[in-house]
């Protein structure tokens, strides 16, 4: 972050402490200081055209793309993220991070309502 005025502890937030305004410069816009709008998506391994994605993100306000899917089988995917504003043009490239989390599925047999592992009486209590 960057601060227009750092009054207290230096590099921390304090009370009358101010932030930089962003903006956007649009004769030089590589040297503005916006965030880009970028686009996430989610494909199949093999993929190599985004016709062939599973998901994606397209969120214009903001800075975050945000993809909640059940992946359909179990194999490799890939993300690609594709920066989509007016200043690709003139090759200003966006530095981003991806996070992502990942659980496994458990399986259950129907009918184990109690979740013990097994199909029984005890199923009918739950």
């Amino acid at each position: 972050m960057d601060f227009l005025n750092d009054g207290g502890t230096q590099d921390a937030f304090d009370a009358g402490d101010t932030f930089k305004v962003y903006t956007q410069d649009p004769n030089d816009p590589q040297a503005d200081s916006v965030i880009n709008n970028l686009r996430l998506w989610l494909l199949p391994g093999d993929a190599n055209t985004t016709s062939d994605a599973i998901a994606v993100s397209d969120f214009n306000e903001g800075t975050v793309q945000h993809i909640f899917f059940q992946l359909p089988t179990t194999g490799q995917y890939q993300f690609w993220v594709e920066q989509v504003d007016a200043e690709t043009a003139v090759g200003t490239t966006q530095s981003y991070g991806i996070a992502w989390w990942a659980k496994s599925a458990t399986l259950s047999a129907q009918g184990d309502f109690n979740g013990d592992g097994m199909v029984n009486a005890a199923d009918l209590t739950v």
